[in-house]
Formats: structure tokens, C-alpha cells, sequence
């Protein structure tokens, strides 16, 4: 009896340290999202895994939204099983010159589904005027 519960015991740990080490495809989103957002832009970005183990490659990445509209909030969606790396730097959130950087994580790659989302602050009284 005390070996199947140790038994019992093992594999309830085992499991519990597995689900621990799964990670997600949740995406990352970097900004304020609103409800006057529109999608203004998207696109993928891929980087092939390294062939040396330790280099991390990056990707930056620059997008420039036309008109005044300004991008509010850049949401990273991971294509494909997780592989480590993410978006490490965004800038020029709330203007329509956005600058995102993706690292890899060491002698990996990367896939992702990138969109810019934003809404115009102007007024419907202040465009008819």
C-alpha cells in the first residue's frame, strides 16, 4: 500500500513539473489597448534558428503608419511551438513611426504574427468643422 502511494506521490510531481515547463503561445502585447482601436498594420516576421548554439539573433524592424493616426498598442502573436525568444524593445508608441526589436533566444529562431493597432484622436465635431 505505502509503495502505491508512493508511487502516486512521484508521478503527481513528475506531471506538476512537466505542466510547469510548458509554456504558452500567449501573445505579448505592449501598450494600451482601446475601443476606438483599428487594426493599422500587420505582418510577419521570421528568423531562421542559428547553426551556432550560442548566437541570438534579433531582428529590428520599422514600421511607419501613413497619415496622423498613432499606433497606441503593438500585440506579438508567436506562430509555430514556443521557442524562447520575444520581442525585446518597442518604441514610439503613440506616434506613426513605430520601432520594434525581436531576439531570438540562443542558436534559436523565431516566428511571429506582428500587429499595430491605433485610433485617430481626432474629433467627429473637430473634422466636420
Amino acid at each position: 500500500m505505502k509503495s502505491v502511494f508512493l508511487f502516486a506521490v512521484l508521478a503527481a510531481i513528475a506531471i506538476g513539473a512537466h505542466a510547469a515547463a510548458i509554456q504558452g503561445n500567449a501573445p505579448v502585447i505592449v501598450g494600451v489597448a482601446d475601443p476606438r482601436d483599428r487594426l493599422l498594420m500587420s505582418g510577419s516576421s521570421m528568423l531562421a534558428p542559428s547553426a551556432d548554439p550560442e548566437f541570438a539573433g534579433s531582428m529590428r524592424l520599422k514600421y511607419h503608419i501613413g497619415g496622423t493616426t498613432p499606433a497606441t498598442l503593438v500585440k506579438f502573436i508567436e506562430q509555430g511551438p514556443p521557442q524562447g525568444g520575444g520581442p525585446s524593445f518597442v518604441g514610439g508608441l503613440g506616434t506613426n513611426s513605430i520601432t520594434v526589436t525581436i531576439t531570438a533566444a540562443k542558436g534559436k529562431g523565431f516566428n511571429y504574427y506582428i500587429e499595430l493597432w491605433g485610433h485617430d484622436d481626432v474629433k467627429t465635431e473637430e473634422k466636420d468643422a
